[in-house]
């Protein structure tokens, strides 16, 4: 399989920010799944996906908790994710860092900037 390849942001727990470049990743959303809480009241809750990065560990790697995400795809190539440690920590296998994410947001694209 073929992956898109993005410049990397991540905001380590140290306060450092780590820059990668020409990184391989691929990202797949977490479900949605209905919950009922204690006064029988409900709602839809946005579980957190996998983000997986193609590359070695770098310091600071497992306590990142904000990754920022850019590829050319025009408007919707940038990309902001918080690592979500609720019931899931990242992990290393077989060349990947994989971070339990949510997408924060979408930078627009301007030809302005």
């Amino acid at each position: 399989m073929e992956y898109k390849k993005a410049e990397i942001v991540a905001h380590t727990g140290d306060g450092e920010k780590i820059r990668l470049s020409d990184i391989p990743f691929h990202f797949s959303p977490g479900e949605r799944s209905p919950y009922i809480g204690a006064d029988n009241s409900g709602g839809i809750v946005q579980r957190a996906g996998w983000l997986g990065l193609q590359t070695e560990a770098f310091q600071g790697w497992y306590g990142t908790h904000i990754i920022e995400l850019t590829y050319p795809n025009g408007r919707d190539g940038d990309h902001v994710f918080e690592v979500k440690r609720n019931f899931k920590n990242p992990i290393q296998e077989d060349g990947w860092l994989w971070f339990p994410a949510m997408p924060l947001g979408v930078t627009p694209y301007s030809e302005h900037d």
